[in-house]
């Protein structure tokens, strides 16, 4: 295409300068643009080839051919910061300006390179060299291709750049026909070095598909690409074919550096490999997972058993016989809350590193609070590089540039985090697409996917719809998954395969697994495990005074009891009210989501050591734990007797998972009470005479749940059986709650307003998740950055960081390592309703406490706790706020 020396004339254009703290500019040391394209472009090319199970899939969902996909996209990779030939960008080094190509310098019309990227990509020249490879793609589908190469650090260009016309470039002020002629000058450098290869299979919806993966990609080549202590600033005089080879070399080190090349699967994963203690006596889930008929393409499994069946093990086993298949690198487990992604992650250190032959492959933990988590920080590799020893974390390990930023956490080979993380892929955030690409490489694993409303449910289907387009797998778990949810998960995910027809999901059967690609659905009944069928018997209780008679009688008898409430006020006074009844007090514990990060984990770590699977008896006979949700999902626990508020009858057999659950460990014949029994806190559904009937029994808790006719339906129906029996009417007590709408009369406005609440927050996801079919040319150009907002509804929180003084000093609430990690770990999350008109107090050494906080960290509320555990919050309400590590945030209300 060009001429041999054609590059001479663009070396000129610089790209990037040195780090300012290892040379100056004063001497004209740069990196030209050129250079710096192939570095993107190097890393781009390698990045695809080093893992060419996946550089397949997404070939094969576009139809086209392997290596002419990553050339292609390695070619338009290349051309992401093409903008860097425009007036704009090189004015912002007057000391490197080309002014025998540009003559001498003036004031430029500031254009930022981004868009002046775009703006290239469109001009003829240009348009001439990228057509040929797009035969089938105009208007709208081009430009979402041209804005994925142009769109910056996770954010697109302007729609009316990236449609732009092909003379818009020359005539801009900020670039010009000399910039016009570089860039395609450099674009024709590229191409010889390379060689792209025309796609004539893509087509609209392909483009659509591809254009969200090919962002991703080029958002992670730039930002590897521009890692300057990866790739060294050679002399601008180097042969462009001659740069091209270093940097692929670099390219290839700074992947392996980094933790980015896959190790080997391992090829004949089993359960005594992975789960050597499940192996000796699987159960029958975890046997079907090591025989399943897996299909060909893009999967979505989905299994629904009991708890306690060792899905989390069948899951992991399913994942790695897929990963044998190349339908994912890794995997990725996605929990409903840090509490139990705190676990997963402890669970999958025991045996990550047996789903691969070897290598040192990276375990992430993917939360907001994940570099406070003393488990996951014991992962990290030391200041200089080196492993901590195998005697950390059970032999955890992750690679520090993917634990140094939770956008990136999706390259680690294996990770367990919340489902935020996950969702935040799917919404209209900056670096979107980048978590797409590294969560498009994992296996995803959805636990307790019943839990989820209906604004998570839009997002957990988008989801599923998404990872499906870019060729990713996926396993969802559920004891309680009602049928018209199973349908429209799998319904998504075949929607993002392409499928010609909706799937048919029929079976009522339970326990089930259903196997879902593009051409066909699979459901097979699974043989519940003998073990696990059991009555659960069902009482009701009138109120909490009842409650708490029942809990001290039970934990008389020896029994480990575990409370649970559904607000958090409501859980703190039953345990001062237990406490102060209890001839031993300590014998209570408390836990609930309002405490500081330090205390929270603290008592997490209590409860797990006490009344998990390896608690040893004498450490939980005859003690009692009151919580919230927290020990709802996922956390393996396992108590004697429950008493629980009434709640939607999925989470009461979630709740009940919590009992009886390793008889393996503890026989029926050792422990205190004859048979498994829940007291559920209710009034008489038979006696139901007003809205609020609720309210005289569980107080501020009725509220919490507000769908009447599912509360009604469900007290009504499991006092009516008076039993849970398992496996045999799980399904029929979930369906006979949610797929219908009997409800008392005086209950009728009220299940009208619940559903229109559902309704509402069903809209509200939809508008708030990303629209697939328009392609990333779709997304707006002021893609927000924070992460913390969107991926769930519910009331405004407000996060506190407690501190204490020390002398004349104000200090972090908890005790850490470096003051960063203490501030963070003294966190509390609290609802904004509860601060009213509260203010903080803030003296001199308050002020000199939050100087050194960044930016993005100052609209945190920093409150003093002092000796008495009052709050320095200034309250015109009335209102007291305090806070001790026993009971946690406590607001004492004026009423007046």
């Amino acid at each position: 295409m060009g001429q041999e020396d054609d590059w001479r004339g663009v070396i000129p254009f610089w790209g990037k300068t040195p780090p300012p703290a290892s040379h100056s500019n004063d001497d004209g040391a740069y990196k030209p643009v050129l250079h710096h394209l192939m570095d993107v472009g190097a890393v781009a090319l390698v990045a695809q080839r080093t893992v060419p199970s996946r550089l397949r899939r997404m070939a094969d969902l576009l139809g086209v051919d392997p290596e002419s996909l990553a050339r292609t996209a390695a070619f338009l990779a290349a051309l992401h910061d093409l903008g860097k030939f425009s007036k704009s960008f090189q004015a912002l080094q007057p000391a490197l300006w080309p002014q025998e190509q540009l003559g001498p310098l003036s004031p430029a019309v500031p254009l930022p390179h981004w868009r002046a990227s775009a703006l290239l990509l469109n001009a003829g020249p240009i348009a001439l060299l990228l057509d040929p490879l797009f035969p089938r793609l105009q208007g709208s589908r081009r430009a979402s291709i041209i804005a994925a190469v142009a769109g910056h650090h996770g954010r697109p260009t302007e729609s009316l750049e990236a449609g732009a016309d092909k003379t818009d470039a020359e005539r801009h002020p900020a670039i010009g026909p000399i910039c016009v002629d570089a860039a395609a000058t450099a674009t024709r450098l590229l191409a010889d070095i390379i060689r792209p290869e025309p796609l004539p299979a893509l087509r609209n919806t392909g483009a659509c598909r591809w254009s969200w993966q090919l962002s991703g990609l080029i958002t992670f080549a730039d930002w590897i690409g521009s890692d300057v202590a990866s790739f060294s600033f050679h002399p601008p005089e180097m042969p462009p074919q001659d740069y091209w080879e270093h940097a692929l070399t670099a390219a290839e080190a700074a992947l392996h550096a980094k933790g980015l090349v896959p190790p080997a699967v391992f090829a004949k994963p089993s359960l005594a490999r992975l789960a050597p203690h499940a192996a000796a006596a699987p159960r029958p889930l975890q046997t079907e997972a090591g025989r399943l008929a897996l299909q060909q393409g893009p999967s979505l499994i989905v299994i629904e058993d009991l708890t306690g069946a060792g899905k989390t093990e069948a899951a992991a086993l399913v994942a790695a016989r897929m990963m044998t298949e190349g339908k994912g690198e890794g995997i990725y487990f996605a929990l409903p809350t840090e509490a139990t992604a705190n676990a997963m992650h402890g669970r999958l250190a025991a045996f990550y590193r047996a789903l691969f032959e070897g290598g040192s492959p990276s375990l992430v933990l993917a939360h907001g609070h994940a570099r406070h988590t003393q488990a996951f920080l014991a992962s990290l590799p030391l200041s200089n590089g080196e492993s901590r020893g195998e005697d950390t974390a059970e032999g955890a390990f992750c690679a520090a540039w993917i634990a140094d930023d939770r956008r990136k956490a999706f390259f680690a080979d294996v990770g367990a985090g919340t489902i935020d993380q996950a969702f935040l892929s799917i919404l209209p955030k900056k670096h979107l697409t980048l978590r797409q690409y590294g969560l498009a490489g994992r296996i995803l694993i959805i636990d307790e996917a019943h839990s989820f409303d209906a604004y998570m449910s839009r997002e957990l289907a988008t989801l599923l719809r998404l990872h499906a387009m870019q060729g990713g797998s996926a396993i969802v778990l559920s004891a309680t998954l009602a049928e018209k949810q199973r349908r429209r998960l799998i319904e998504a995910f075949t929607e993002g395969l392409g499928a010609d027809e909706p799937p048919r999901v029929t079976s009522s059967a339970y326990p089930l697994v259903t196997i879902a690609s593009r051409e066909t659905t699979c459901e097979r009944p699974v043989a519940a495990s003998p073990s696990l069928a059991r009555e659960i018997g069902v009482e009701r209780l009138e109120d909490r005074q009842q409650a708490r008679a029942i809990a001290f009688s039970l934990a008389k008898d020896g029994a480990a009891v575990l409370v649970l409430v559904n607000a958090v006020d409501e859980a703190i006074t039953f345990y001062e009210a237990l406490v102060s009844e209890m001839p031993e007090p300590e014998k209570v514990h408390l836990f609930h989501a309002r405490f500081a990060q330090t205390d929270r984990q603290a008592i997490e770590a209590e409860v797990l050591a006490r009344f998990g699977a390896d608690g040893p008896d004498e450490g939980r006979r005859g003690h009692i734990l009151v919580a919230t949700q927290v020990v709802e999902q996922s956390l393996d626990v396992d108590f004697d007797v429950l008493v629980s508020d009434l709640a939607p009858i999925d989470l009461i057999i979630q709740r009940a998972g919590r009992i009886w659950r390793h008889l393996d460990r503890r026989p029926a014949a050792g422990r205190p009470i004859a048979a498994p029994r829940i007291q559920v806190i209710s009034p008489d559904p038979d006696a139901v005479t007003a809205a609020d009937w609720l309210r005289p029994a569980l107080g501020g808790a009725a509220f919490v749940y507000q769908h009447a006719g599912i509360m009604w339906r469900s007290a009504k129906l499991l006092f009516d059986e008076g039993r849970i029996v398992a496996p045999d009417r799980l399904r029929h007590l979930i369906e006979a709650v949610y797929a219908s709408d009997r409800v008392p009369e005086c209950l009728e406005a009220a299940q009208r307003e619940g559903e229109g609440i559902a309704r509402a927050d069903d809209a509200m996801g939809r508008w708030n998740v990303v629209d697939l079919a328009k392609g990333y040319g779709g997304l707006p150009s002021d893609l927000r950055n924070d992460e913390e907002i969107g991926t769930r509804l519910g009331e405004a929180t407000v996060t506190l960081r407690l501190a204490r003084r020390k002398g004349a000093e104000v200090v972090p609430w908890a005790d850490a390592p470096t003051t960063m990690q203490a501030w963070a770990l003294s966190e509390c999350r609290v609802r904004a309703a509860f601060l009213r008109q509260a203010a903080p107090l803030h003296d001199a050494a308050a002020n000199a406490a939050r100087a050194d906080w960044p930016e993005w960290e100052a609209k945190i509320v920093l409150v003093v706790v002092d000796e008495d555990g009052n709050l320095s919050l200034a309250n015109p309400s009335g209102d007291h706020f305090a806070y001790d590590p026993v009971h946690g945030f406590l607001r004492s209300q004026n009423e007046g």
